[in-house]
C-alpha cells in the first residue's frame, strides 16, 4: 500500500513541477515578444519614395538572425 501512495505523490509533484516550469517559460517568451523592437512597414526617403519594403525588411532580418546564430 505504501508504494501506491508514493507513486501518486511523486506523480502529483511531477505534474505540479511541469506546470510551473512551462508557465515560467511561456511567461518569459511572452515578455520577450512584447518587448521586441517594432519593425517598420517600409523605409521611405524625404520625397516619400519607398526605398525598402516590409517584405525586404523581413527577409533581411531573417537572414541576419541565421548569420548571428550560426
Amino acid at each position: 500500500m505504501k508504494t501506491g501512495y508514493n507513486y501518486r505523490r511523486l506523480t502529483r509533484v511531477l505534474v505540479v513541477t511541469l506546470v510551473v516550469a512551462f508557465s515560467i517559460l511561456i511567461a518569459g517568451g511572452l515578455a520577450i515578444f512584447k518587448n521586441e523592437a517594432p519593425r517598420p512597414s517600409q523605409i521611405v526617403n524625404q520625397n516619400g519614395t519607398e526605398l525598402i519594403s516590409k517584405k525586404i525588411i523581413i527577409i533581411w532580418a531573417s537572414s541576419l538572425r541565421k548569420v548571428r546564430f550560426s
